[in-house]
């Protein structure tokens, strides 16, 4: 975690338990000793918009479970930034 961005996944039993979710942040957190601000939900897992709000109130601020899956050696993957638009309409 020293030298690469690294986000949660939060378990397949923590779905939409925002307790269970903040706990597992607040683990990653304590073992990268520094902030997590970055997920990735399960696709079979996701609710709109239950998923994101759990996301938002927990300061997740940057989601990629919508992005499109590529290699790791291609163009990197733009998430779904809790500022833009998307997170209004949702």
């Amino acid at each position: 975690g020293d030298y690469a961005l690294v986000g949660i996944h939060p378990s397949f039993s923590s779905y939409l338990n925002k307790n269970m979710i903040k706990e597992e942040i607040s683990r990653l957190s304590d073992v990268l000793k520094r902030e997590v601000t970055i997920s990735r939900q399960h696709f079979l897992r996701l609710s709109l918009p239950s998923s994101y709000q759990i996301l938002i109130e927990l300061d997740i601020t940057d989601d990629y479970t919508m992005a499109t899956l590529r290699r790791l050696d291609s163009a990197p993957v733009m998430p779904i930034r809790s500022s833009s638009s998307i997170w209004k309409t949702i």
